[in-house]
């Protein structure tokens, strides 16, 4: 469930950069749809084994994920600055390093908001493995 919910994230954000860009959003969408579709299925098919949870609480998990998710984009944007610089200043590997362990930590957060979403609906839960 929380990986499904956080590529819908991340789809919703494809979306509104897209259209922004005015470039075409169809296979987004329809991935989104699919997701979504998907989604409705398997949250029925969890209602058995999900946690005491309220709306409330799942909003506000699904709503952090999404705030994260854009944090992660402008971040990935910035690092993706730095590769059509000519060689980087100290200042500017400064400002790499930075964003590069921002990255990490928001990585981070966003397997915990992941997690948070699987235990409401007693979905498997994964600890982030690193190699």
């Amino acid at each position: 469930i929380g990986e499904v919910l956080d590529r819908m994230s991340i789809l919703q954000l494809k979306l509104t950069v897209g259209m922004r860009k005015n470039v075409s959003t169809a296979s987004w969408e329809e991935e989104l749809r699919v997701l979504d579709n998907y989604l409705q299925r398997k949250i029925q098919g969890y209602q058995r084994t999900a946690t005491s949870f309220s709306n409330d609480q799942f909003s506000s998990a699904n709503a952090r994920l999404n705030i994260v998710n854009e944090k992660l984009w402008v971040a990935e944007d910035a690092i993706r600055k730095f590769r059509k610089l000519p060689p980087l200043t100290d200042d500017e590997k400064t400002e790499l390093c930075d964003v590069a362990l921002r990255i990490a930590d928001l990585n981070d957060v966003r397997a915990v908001l992941v997690n948070e979403l699987n235990q409401m609906f007693g979905a498997a839960t994964e600890e982030k493995m690193y190699v």
